[in-house]
């Protein structure tokens, strides 16, 4: 209800007010309605102006408020979508660096692919041995192969990822990551990666999307995944996907091996599947129980924003129609309840 029509509302009854009082110096016998007609009137106000304040409080509406923000191209994938004019070419052999040449280590009977990072010094461990890279000159279709020497990583087991250094830079290491491990279980999982000292997390996107747009949480912290999603560690690992819907995904980083934003996702029939570190799924089956318990968590103590991600159109950066049926606008800030229960 716009405040002009609650407005004219006030104003009729005024004006019905008016004209019964009127009435009480015509004759006698109308001045016992006045009590009831003031009484109407008064209870018309409490009704009108209760549900005004319902309205336009999110009384009508379940679930979290959200906070609504317009996420630029630049921020939604870490570049400006703007500038993105020119067809994608490969670079030719000549123009590469070498970790980019070389995509893939051999080593001790595993194959690792590279994640294209630098290694910190401090973050580099004993010499495992030597190995050879190989890469493709697309151009020339030609395969070329380098004798290199293997590093541990300081808190990464050899069967997750190794490092290299390349025999014309041999004081820089490159994270190179397998994508075939499997673990026997969570505790293997933890283990083999140090997660409690290299796992950290970003937002979680809820997959019930409000009608505007994405609905993300920010600022949850890691150990909330420690002490609901990761408490019972015995539980076995599936390497298929569960197909049960998906609830909500949770942004994950193990920067040291150069995993960045992949998830940690959540299914209503209990599951719990990553793609963690190598976009190899493996899946765990914590329970129901913990699935509802961490969302409703995250729902509860932390903020919930609705991502409105703007578009480009002919070089220009905007944004769709934002009109929330129920809210309060301030600036570029709508704040309304959604519809996720």
């Amino acid at each position: 209800m716009k405040n002009e029509e609650f407005y004219e509302i006030l104003g009729d009854l005024d004006a019905e007010l008016v004209e019964e009082a009127e009435k009480t110096f015509v004759t006698k016998k109308s001045v016992k309605w006045l009590p009831i007609a003031v009484g109407a009137a008064a209870a018309v106000l409490l009704f009108v102006g209760g549900f005004f304040l319902f309205k336009h409080l999110g009384g009508s509406q379940s679930g979290p408020t959200l906070i609504v923000k317009h996420i630029s191209p630049q921020d939604a994938d870490g570049r400006n979508a703007s500038q993105q004019t020119e067809i994608y070419r490969v670079p030719h052999w000549e123009e590469m660096e070498d970790t980019q040449r070389y995509s893939v280590v051999e080593y001790n009977g595993t194959e690792y692919t590279t994640k294209l990072i630098l290694v910190h010094t401090e973050n580099v461990g004993v010499k495992l041995g030597d190995g050879r890279v190989s890469g493709a000159d697309q151009y020339a279709e030609q395969t070329h192969e380098l004798p290199v020497a293997i590093y541990a990583i300081r808190g990464i087991a050899p069967k997750i990822g190794v490092c290299i250094a390349f025999p014309d830079a041999p004081d820089r290491y490159f994270g190179y990551v397998s994508q075939t491990f499997v673990p026997k279980d969570l505790q293997e999982f933890i283990d083999t990666m140090s997660l409690h000292e290299t796992l950290t997390t970003g937002l979680v996107y809820m997959h019930e999307r409000a009608a505007e747009g994405q609905v993300v949480y920010e600022d949850v912290p890691t150990s909330l995944v420690w002490d609901i999603l990761f408490a019972d560690t015995s539980v076995t690992c599936e390497t298929k996907l569960p197909e049960g819907k998906k609830l909500l995904s949770i942004s994950t980083n193990v920067n040291v091996i150069g995993v960045h934003n992949l998830a940690i996702t959540l299914t209503e029939d209990g599951w719990l599947w990553t793609n963690v570190p190598d976009y190899v799924p493996k899946a765990f089956y914590i329970g129901q129980e913990c699935v509802q318990r961490f969302r409703q968590e995250v729902e509860k103590n932390y903020q919930g924003y609705c991502y409105i991600y703007d578009f480009v159109e002919d070089g220009k950066t905007g944004a769709p129609e934002v009109a929330p049926e129920d809210g309060t606008v301030t600036g570029e800030t709508v704040i309304w309840h959604s519809q996720v229960e």
